[in-house]
């Protein structure tokens, strides 16, 4: 591990980390934390801080019995992109679990926090769409577009992604960028979100919408969602419908997935009774079921839990060769 150290408190900065570990390194890592934090393993904690132009999620995570905890700071700053600077920033503060005491500050800049959330989008597509589905649909051009197809495609067979997004020369760039990553397939730009959802087996949404973006009249049958971008109660990417429509609906974790505003909403209406939710830890360990047939509708609605962020932390510091 070659960060530098203030006191007994090593830095490790972004370059460092974006070096040591790919988000396709983080797959199985997110699997055992996800069955873990199903199984009660996982202590979490969520808060929201705003900002004048963004905000910050606070989150922290320690395990039963483990050596360690950590506490996250992720912003996001939407006048960054004016700046020419991303939108995402951020910090990972390493501690004991035994002392308290904090031992490693990952300056991730958010890598880590993009990194983890593509593997476990990745993660959950593969395991709830359909067997040999390879047409995808991203909404969304940033910098989670990009990485949660690029994931999916070190797990299955990526044939054909088409892109939508507000800004076409966003999409167009994100078109050039995919097409260079991902042998093969073919590339394009959709003119509408509902030409792109209607043109996939795989849909994955990764913005920061406030008004939803897909109909459910867009949906058919074998389809799977993955939506990810709309992790907070403001932010909204699905219609109240797309739930009530769904045979499964997936989520990172019950209580934090429920402060949504999609999907507190669609629980209030009754589109989605709290029995048809299943948590993903649940399905990867056989507790709970997924996709039972190539017919059923399935979303996987992912928020980001903390205890990513201490699986994240734990496997790029075991890369580093240090367990801090």
């Amino acid at each position: 591990m070659t960060g530098s150290s203030v006191g007994t408190v090593k830095i490790v900065p972004a370059g460092e980390l974006r070096a040591a570990i790919t988000p396709a390194d983080l797959v199985e890592p997110m699997r055992e934390a996800f069955t873990a934090l199903s199984d009660g393993r996982f202590r979490t904690t969520f808060s929201l801080l705003d900002l004048d132009d963004g905000d910050v999620h606070i989150k922290a995570s320690s395990e039963l019995g483990g050596p360690l905890y950590v506490v996250k700071l992720a912003s996001w700053v939407e006048s960054n992109a004016r700046r020419g600077r991303p939108g995402g920033s951020g910090a990972i503060v390493v501690c004991s679990a035994e002392t308290g005491a904090p031992l490693t500050l990952l300056v991730d800049e958010h890598y880590l926090t993009d990194a983890r959330t593509a593997a476990a989008g990745a993660l959950a597509t593969d395991l709830l769409a359909p067997a040999g589905s390879s047409s995808v649909a991203v909404l969304g051009a940033g910098v989670q577009a990009r990485l949660q197809v690029r994931t999916l495609a070190a797990l299955r067979k990526v044939e054909q992604v088409v892109v939508w997004a507000r800004r076409a020369d966003a999409a167009a760039a994100l078109v050039t960028d995919l097409e260079a990553g991902l042998d093969g397939a073919r590339v394009t730009a959709a003119a509408t979100a509902r030409q792109a959802v209607e043109s996939a087996d795989i849909v994955i949404t990764a913005t920061a919408s406030r008004a939803p973006l897909v109909e459910a009249e867009w949906l058919r049958a074998g389809q799977h969602i993955t939506a990810l971008g709309a992790d907070d109660d403001r932010k909204r990417e699905l219609t109240t419908a797309c739930f009530s429509l769904a045979d499964r609906v997936v989520v990172d974790s019950r209580a934090q997935s429920g402060r949504t505003a999609e999907l507190r909403e669609a629980l209030a209406a009754g589109a989605v009774r709290e029995r048809h939710i299943a948590e993903l830890g649940e399905v990867l360990a056989g507790r709970a079921t997924g996709r039972q047939s190539g017919d059923e509708i399935t979303i996987a609605k992912l928020t980001g839990v903390a205890a990513q962020d201490l699986a994240a932390a734990r496997a790029v510091l075991d890369r580093l060769g240090s367990a801090a």
